[in-house]
């Protein structure tokens, strides 16, 4: 996807709210800068469940601007703001994958621009003072990183960097559009469909298998992954099944993989399918029972990547 066709999907997104789409086109066209990435109507998930959508959110600089565009209780939305606040410096929140990920990062900023006072509409001058105001913060804090700025790039990953690289990492925030994708990261030479959709066996290392699974409930499986992605729940919805997975697992003599790599499959802001990186996880084999399903525990957040055709075996 070009950044044109990614920039007007999200700002179509504002239409039919007429003061939003106003303040979100003149920020972005403002700012000018097209290393900046942005996305509209952020997701956000409390620990009770709720959720918030920010208007506008810079994931590079950690801002998000909320838009009021009607004649709400002042003290009203400044509370929402600071409950968006501490969830988003709470290193508890989760922000789904299957809407778009939000690094778990400190120091989120919201930045409020007030449509309406006394209710009554303010002026289009008056307005675009706060947005020049928000302007200018996006500015310096892009400034302010330096060098840890990481300019937005659209283009998909190819496993042939990270192989180059020689490993693959969480912080990069990896995903790929397709399977085969990542599975080519660590030795095969997969094309496009030729990968079933549960997963592949490591080619190089032994008790390992390059995972893909959905870590949300749908109709066979209701699998979690912790707040922090340090834990994932395998569980089946059906009880025979279930305990046929336990059973094959927790054998003495199970010939089962207890290592797995995981890219979770998700969806991205604009809902198109990801198979996102988040590490190598252990099975727990005291931990892991009827009642809990299989237990994985993340054991390392950065794994080896290999070349093609390599003669060798770890």
């Amino acid at each position: 996807m070009t950044k044109l066709e990614y920039i007007t999907k999200q700002l179509n997104k504002s239409k039919g709210k007429v003061y939003e789409q106003y303040i979100v086109n003149r920020i972005i066209n403002l700012l000018n800068d097209f290393t900046i990435k942005f996305t509209t109507q952020q997701y956000v998930r409390f620990q009770d469940g709720r959720y918030a959508l920010t208007d506008l959110y810079f994931p590079q600089l950690k801002i998000h601007v909320e838009i009021n565009e009607a004649h709400h209780d002042i003290i009203a939305d400044l509370s929402r703001e600071e409950k968006i606040l501490s969830a988003l410096n709470d290193d508890k929140l989760k922000i789904p994958d299957e809407k778009d990920y939000v690094s778990l990062m400190e120091n989120h900023k919201v930045i409020s621009i007030y449509v309406y006072r006394d209710r009554k509409v303010k002026t289009i001058e008056e307005i675009n003072i706060e947005i020049d105001d928000a302007v200018k913060c996006i500015k310096d804090r892009k400034v302010l990183l330096g060098t840890n700025f990481t300019n937005w790039d659209t283009n998909d990953p190819e496993p042939t960097f990270y192989i180059n690289r020689g490993h693959i990492d969480v912080i990069d925030d990896i995903s790929f559009r397709y399977t085969h994708e990542a599975c080519n990261c660590f030795g095969h030479n997969y094309k496009l469909g030729s990968v079933w959709s549960g997963g592949a066996l490591h080619p190089y290392q032994h008790n390992t298998i390059l995972w893909f699974p959905h870590l949300y409930a749908n109709k066979s499986w209701n699998n979690q992954i912790s707040h922090d992605d340090s834990i994932i729940t395998e569980k089946s919805n059906d009880l025979d099944k279930m305990n046929l997975e336990l059973t094959s697992h927790l054998a003495e003599d199970s010939r089962e993989a207890e290592l797995r790599i995981v890219f979770a499959h998700v969806k991205d802001v604009l809902g198109d399918t990801r198979y996102r990186f988040k590490g190598l996880y252990k099975l727990n084999r005291v931990m892991s029972s009827n009642e809990r399903g299989l237990i994985w525990d993340r054991i390392a957040t950065q794994v080896r990547t290999y070349p093609q055709n390599q003669n060798h075996a770890l």
